[in-house]
């Protein structure tokens, strides 16, 4: 199983992610050719320039890719393979595009999506580090983002309110996808 957690940039969705049970779920490695920031753990990320990228995905090593805000993002087929292996979970907050290769690739593939009111979002996005350039960028094309990630959900929730309560409306999601199984 591979579940998405989908949202636009800045909803909380590595929050969930990070404190998720090491034992069930394991997050697959991003490929990227962002720069990387100084929050990024090391562990989530292998960053390249664009020719390695592009050899990556003519090379079929990747499960999914796309373009998200002039970045190339992927997942590593290898790591998607060995968390099977391990007879694990995967779990990670995809893109749009991701999204659709990967239901179009697997066989089970739930999809949460991850809301906030636009005033948090961009609080959220200032504490982050986020430039006033980048933030208008985003904030430009959320609109599409939004219609295209309740399209391909399967569940939503809401982050306006306490970390605490967001990772039980988050938990109670996850334990109605794995069967009403504890995590």
């Amino acid at each position: 199983m591979f579940i998405v957690i989908c949202g636009v940039s800045g909803v909380g969705k590595s929050t969930l992610i990070r404190n998720l049970n090491s034992r069930i779920f394991t997050l697959p490695r991003s490929v990227t050719t962002r720069l990387a920031r100084s929050s990024d753990p090391k562990s989530e990320y292998v960053f390249v320039n664009h020719f390695e990228f592009d050899r990556l995905k003519a090379q079929n090593q990747l499960l999914i890719h796309q373009y998200f805000h002039q970045d190339q993002y992927g997942i590593l087929k290898n790591d998607y393979d060995q968390i099977m292996a391990d007879r694990k979970i995967a779990i990670k907050d995809i893109g749009y595009e991701g999204i659709l290769q990967l239901k179009a690739k697997l066989d089970e593939v739930p999809c949460i999506y991850i809301d906030c009111s636009l005033g948090l979002l961009e609080e959220r996005l200032r504490k982050r580090g986020d430039s006033y350039a980048q933030i208008r960028e985003r904030f430009s094309k959320i609109k599409q983002e939004l219609e295209e990630f309740r399209s391909v959900a399967n569940y939503e929730i809401k982050n306006n309110s306490s970390i605490e309560e967001y990772q039980k409306q988050f938990q109670k999601v996850l334990n109605h996808i794995m069967g009403g199984k504890k995590e």
